[in-house]
């Protein structure tokens, strides 16, 4: 991937990589392709500039002269597919923004299904073939205007253009397939038509499944590789000032995540009724930082919802840093307000990849700690309200000294 590409989108993703690796693959038009091509071409510049300009501007691609930005123009079609979706309506195509990126409507499988697959890789396909067609003028347009105008302005100047609203030609018919050979007889051509014509609705109706896509395209398995990377350590895909974030807030929330936890545990040992059995009390404990419980080699059981198995309690809270750049708190949602890691949420991908890591961090340090035992405190004190609980077990971590730690 070029240096500008690795900028687009910030946090790559299964979508971003895949994007990135097949994207010198792209094919002529399908005439389906072509017709949502002209429909979408003018949205489609307007997408493309706007992001661009986004993009210019976050990571200063303009210093280093215009290579970076000629670079970016293919680059982008990454963002395109993240923030906005290809619509077929009855008359004509449609390219609308999403209301969030393309990974907070995800399947929990982690990974897009087949059918969404197949439609994102159109919207990949025609975003590639404007930005080809178009990369020179963009790339000087977006260098010299970027730092001087708005988006919408550089939108009005060059999307308006004849050269950007008139589409380019559309393909060629394919030829046609030479007649059935003579040899072959009525009922074998009426069997072979039909079977022939099942075939091609059979692959129209199915879209290539993803172990298919990826045989396809994976020839060298570093696609592989970096879905299952993505899959078990989602936080080494981010940038690395946002790394460096990720491990102060899994500190500064150390006592946050600690009282957390405790609550969770207790209330997964009330509802089990297992306040009085130390085996349950420890299979708890020993769960309380993932989702979903680890195998014997350290691979989740049930493929986890968000990619890392972070806990699923962490949905009840979020994390913000204090104004003017200081710590990092954990604090419990609103009542009622929606969980950021829903579309309602709002939660945006590199964002809660980074709520993720550090909560989980921060929750295997408390958990690691040898000189206390959360299943063994809840065993001896089973009347404990989750408030107490938290007084009691995170003591070293919210600053209460040594005293209740060693009365436990």
């Amino acid at each position: 991937m070029s240096r500008s590409a690795s900028h687009v989108g910030v946090a790559p993703t299964i979508l971003a990589l895949l994007l990135a690796a097949i994207a010198t693959l792209t094919t002529a038009l399908t005439a389906d392709e072509h017709a949502a091509l002209v429909d979408t071409r003018a949205d489609l510049c307007v997408a493309v500039v706007r992001e661009m300009h986004t993009e210019i501007h976050k990571h200063a691609l303009r210093k280093n002269g215009e290579d970076d930005i000629y670079e970016t123009v293919p680059a982008i079609c990454i963002a395109i597919v993240q923030n906005y979706t290809l619509e077929k309506r009855p008359k004509r195509y449609r390219l609308t923004k999403r209301a969030v990126r393309l990974d907070d409507e995800a399947d929990e499988g982690g990974a897009p299904d087949p059918a969404t697959f197949a439609h994102i890789m159109t919207l990949k396909t025609l975003c590639f073939a404007f930005t080809d067609e178009f990369q020179q003028e963009l790339s000087e347009l977006m260098y010299k205007e970027t730092m001087r105008q708005d988006p919408d302005a550089i939108v009005d100047s060059f999307c308006s253009t004849d050269a950007v609203r008139t589409p380019p030609p559309a393909p060629k018919p394919p030829k046609r397939r030479p007649p059935t050979p003579p040899s072959a007889g009525p009922k074998a051509k009426k069997a072979g038509g039909a079977k022939a014509k099942a075939d091609a609705a059979s692959a129209m109706d199915s879209p290539p499944a993803m172990d298919e896509l990826l045989r396809k395209y994976d020839t060298d398995g570093s696609i592989s590789s970096l879905i299952e990377m993505e899959r078990e350590t989602p936080e080494a895909m981010l940038e690395a000032d946002e790394l460096a974030q990720v491990e102060a807030g899994a500190r500064h929330i150390r006592c946050d995540v600690c009282r957390a936890l405790s609550k969770a545990a207790l209330g997964r040992a009330k509802k089990r009724k297992a306040l009085r059995s130390e085996d349950d009390l420890s299979t708890i404990a020993t769960d309380i930082c993932v989702e979903q419980p680890l195998g014997p080699e350290g691979v989740p059981l049930v493929y986890p919802k968000f990619p890392g198995n972070p806990p699923r309690w962490g949905e009840l809270y979020q994390v913000r840093r204090l104004p003017g750049g200081g710590e990092w708190r954990m604090e419990r949602r609103p009542k009622g307000a929606p969980a950021e890691e829903t579309a309602a949420g709002g939660g945006e991908y590199s964002a809660l990849v980074m709520k993720h890591s550090m909560i989980k961090r921060a929750c295997a340090a408390v958990m690691s700690d040898d000189a206390r035992d959360l299943a063994e405190t809840i065993f001896a004190h089973p009347g404990l309200t989750a408030a107490e609980l938290g007084e009691r077990f995170c003591a070293a971590d919210c600053g209460g000294g040594e005293g209740l730690k060693d009365e436990v």
